[in-house]
């Protein structure tokens, strides 16, 4: 499944690039919105974007918000 690096946490949002899984990058910050969680990254290749926090697997999303608030990498699968 391909993932879109946004501009902007919106789903209307212009992209940026297609992260092609497995994708490596660096989490590093959490935005809660109504309607959707999203990660600030940067990817390896140097891009800074959002993508959706359900891009990521459960256990990223719970090691990011509940125990270390300081960027951790993983890969987008």
């Amino acid at each position: 499944q391909l993932t879109q690096l946004l501009l902007s946490p919106s789903d209307n949002s212009n992209y940026i690039s297609i992260l092609n899984p497995p994708e490596k990058c660096t989490l590093l910050q959490f935005i809660e919105k109504p309607e959707k969680s999203w990660f600030y990254i940067r990817t390896n290749g140097g891009n800074y974007g959002f993508i959706p926090a359900n891009a990521l697997s459960t256990a990223y999303y719970q090691q990011f918000i509940g125990f270390n608030k300081n960027s951790i990498e993983i890969i987008v699968e």
